[in-house]
């Protein structure tokens, strides 16, 4: 790697630091994630003005006295992690101006730092909280089962004590676990609403099949690099991540694709893979009685619309659907979409649609 791509920020923490500290230095674009903000002319009053910022638009706990002892965008962002993560938790906070509070659950690219943005645009609405995939850094074995990781989030989200008027939230295929992790806490603390973003088609009764991690790799990369399938099976998961890492490093990816270049691209595979896994092999058993709100894009969709609606509608007999004009891919990264999604979700808690 050469000194100028490894002085550039890697991944969603890094690069929000990395634009907070710009900011406050005055457009600082040069600045290197490696090296202290004080060889770049930090000032004490610059530290007040970024932790003004970043407790707003980052981490509502943030004090002077970790960005001076960790004065790297790479300390800093690795300091963060460790506390947001901490001794295993996997609730984040990333506002606290809310009135009630929305958590979301992230398997997509495994970490709820995806919704940073979402949560600047509902401020003032709620209170935006993230459940993060465990294992997401390799502290422990990742769950391998919808069933798992919703009772894992139910338990974290227990013994938060978060008050009532809960909203629970989901992306594409956070949004099996958003479903489940709502249907397991009916009984216990409540969940005020459910909203959906771009969920994928479900399994119909009947229908569900083995989900084929080689053939899914050799599939998803066809035609950017060679993997074939023989080169995959026998492998265990964590294996196949890896060898399809290796072969990542060499070749120049799509925009969409880029995070893989990340440089736990192995890791990021493992949570694409359980992901898509979990899709592939999932169909709603139960239903919940939860008011829910399904956003869908309107451009394009994991599946058909109506054979989506269709494989949910049983299990959400109390829900309203609506699309937006957008691409699946632009649900949360256009800022228009984000802001038109903060609007329904605002519009559903308050009981106005």
């Amino acid at each position: 790697m050469s000194g100028s791509e490894q002085s550039k920020p890697r991944g969603i923490l890094e690069s929000k630091i990395h634009a907070i500290w710009s900011q406050t230095l005055g457009g600082g674009g040069h600045l290197a994630r490696d090296r202290s903000i004080f060889d770049f002319g930090a000032s004490s009053i610059d530290i007040m003005r970024f932790v003004e910022t970043a407790r707003r638009e980052l981490w509502h706990d943030l004090d002077e006295a970790l960005v001076m002892q960790f004065s790297s965008v790479e300390q800093l962002a690795a300091a963060l992690q460790r506390r947001i993560v901490g001794g295993g938790a996997t609730l984040i906070h990333f506002a606290n101006q809310g009135s009630s509070p929305i958590v979301v659950a992230a398997p997509s690219r495994g970490t709820a730092l995806t919704y940073l943005e979402l949560a600047r645009d509902l401020r003032g609405c709620a209170d935006l909280c993230g459940l993060e995939l465990p294992g997401l850094y390799g502290e422990r074995a990742m769950p391998d089962t919808t069933e798992q990781i919703a009772q894992g989030f139910a338990r974290v989200l227990s013994e938060a004590r978060v008050p009532r008027e809960l909203t629970l939230l989901g992306y594409s295929f956070g949004c099996i676990l958003a479903f489940e992790t709502a249907r397991l806490l009916c009984d216990e603390i409540g969940v005020d609403h459910l909203v959906l973003i771009a969920p994928p088609a479900v399994a119909r009764a009947g229908d569900v099949e083995a989900f084929d991690g080689a053939q899914f790799w050799a599939s998803r990369f066809e035609g950017i690099v060679d993997i074939g399938v023989a080169d995959l099976h026998g492998l265990t998961r964590t294996a196949m991540a890896q060898h399809v890492a290796d072969r990542l490093q060499h070749v120049e990816l799509p925009e969409q694709l880029r995070h893989f270049q990340l440089a736990n691209a192995a890791h990021l595979l493992l949570v694409e893979e359980l992901a898509h896994r979990l899709g592939a092999e999932y169909q709603p058993r139960m239903a919940t009685s939860v008011p829910t709100l399904v956003i869908q894009p309107g451009a394009e969709t994991l599946g058909d619309l109506a054979t989506v609606k269709r494989g949910w509608a049983a299990a959400l007999p109390n829900s309203y659907w609506t699309s937006l004009p957008f691409y699946h891919r632009e649900m949360l990264a256009s800022q228009t979409s984000r802001r038109r999604i903060a609007q329904l979700i605002c519009s559903a808690a308050c009981g106005e649609l």
